[in-house]
């Protein structure tokens, strides 16, 4: 997998809070959090991430907001490049169950294991966070 198609160090703190309740569009980042990504296995990362070998990355939460945010779970997957809703390959789904109260941050880990089948080939990594606010507002 080439690094110019992963998702690294992303960002996120634009978009309209998402409700799943009352929406069938997909869920989207609330504007009163910000996440951050950093791998940390491979060690000295560049471009390509090691097939058949741990990948272990922290993902940072920061609420911005003045209500409690919970990250519920985080999932990653392996993703078509050129088709973003074809899954190639699944990763496990995690519960954190973890509160962020106003003005205050969260560290998540997460690591993974790529079948070494998909080493010749570039795919795109999606991984997805979901949390919720007190409302519940559910985002992603």
């Amino acid at each position: 997998m080439r690094g110019d198609e992963m998702m690294t160090g992303a960002k996120t703190d634009d978009g309209d809070e998402g409700d799943d309740s009352s929406s069938d569009g997909p869920l989207k980042p609330s504007p009163h959090g910000d996440t951050y990504m950093l791998f940390t296995k491979p060690l000295n990362f560049q471009s390509k991430l090691p097939a058949g070998k741990e990948v272990h990355f922290l993902v940072g939460f920061s609420n911005k907001g003045d209500k409690e945010f919970v990250l519920d779970t985080m999932d990653a997957s392996f993703r078509y490049p050129m088709d973003f809703t074809f899954y190639i390959q699944n990763f496990t789904t995690i519960g954190y169950n973890k509160v962020v109260k106003p003005k205050q941050q969260a560290t998540l880990s997460y690591s993974f294991f790529a079948s070494e089948s998909f080493s010749a080939r570039p795919f795109g990594l999606a991984v997805n966070l979901r949390y919720r606010d007190a409302a519940p507002t559910n985002s992603v």
